[in-house]
């Protein structure tokens, strides 16, 4: 019926070769035809989706698309927020998280768990030392964020994206499978001295010394390491743009 269509994707996808298999399989067929644009919602100092996967039809780069505080709100010291998404693979970040609490008897915790995480949590009712709230109902991590002095997460587009919305240099915690994007976000994110890495299953007595860095990034430290968070208004102007192009037409 002459619409625009356009394919989104996110900034991470895989590991190269991974990416490479599955773009000459039939999933792809016919894509350069079908889509009149695509937008990637991250930039190519992450991830160039042309030299890296070899995708077909250059992307605009829209910057990452991000959840910000609904209302102001103010800094608690001594508080941790731990997330690990809305699945039900958080057990081992919620795990550390409590643990940390423990080995620090002047913090207190928040773990945001998922819809299908409470049950596999698995932490006791005195879990932290009796220091630590879990959340069973967060649509967005971002108000819990902006709370906390530190955040410790898994690497999901969304829980790190908040995280650094809110001014924090995350704690990441990457699953590595099925595919290993959040393992990829990660590491690239600490070269740019934007979060800290520690492996599932790491002893919190090894990550424990991490609290006690600076845990705080600027906009103007996300900005020199050319980490934008205006994807959703950049990526609503290419949809005005090319709607313009297609009335014209």
């Amino acid at each position: 019926m002459g619409a625009a269509l356009v394919l989104g994707l996110r900034d991470v996808l895989d590991e190269p070769s991974v990416v490479v298999e599955e773009l000459a399989g039939r999933g792809w067929e016919g894509v350069t035809e079908l889509y009149d644009r695509v937008f990637v919602y991250g930039a190519p100092l992450l991830v160039d989706h042309q030299a890296e996967y070899g995708l077909p039809v250059p992307p605009e780069y829209c910057g990452w698309v991000v959840a910000r505080p609904t209302r102001p709100t103010t800094r608690r010291r001594r508080l941790l927020a731990v997330a690990a998404g809305g699945g039900g693979d958080g057990a081992p970040v919620f795990r550390l998280g409590s643990r940390l609490v423990e080995l620090r008897p002047a913090w207190r915790g928040v773990v945001a768990a998922g819809p299908y995480a409470v049950r596999s949590a698995g932490l006791a009712p005195d879990a932290g030392g009796g220091r630590l709230r879990i959340l069973d109902r967060v649509p967005s991590c971002a108000t819990l964020f902006s709370r906390a002095e530190a955040v410790l997460c898994m690497a999901g587009y969304n829980s790190t994206l908040e995280a650094l919305a809110a001014g924090h240099r995350p704690i990441l915690v990457p699953r590595r499978s099925p595919r290993r994007e959040q393992a990829i976000r990660a590491w690239r994110l600490a070269v740019l001295g934007l979060a800290d890495v520690v492996d599932e299953g790491a002893d919190a007595e090894e990550v424990n010394w991490l609290l006690d860095r600076d845990r705080q990034a600027s906009p103007d430290q996300l900005s020199a390491a050319g980490i934008s968070l205006d994807g959703a208004q950049r990526a609503a102007e290419h949809v005005v743009e090319l709607a313009a192009e297609r009335s014209r037409r």
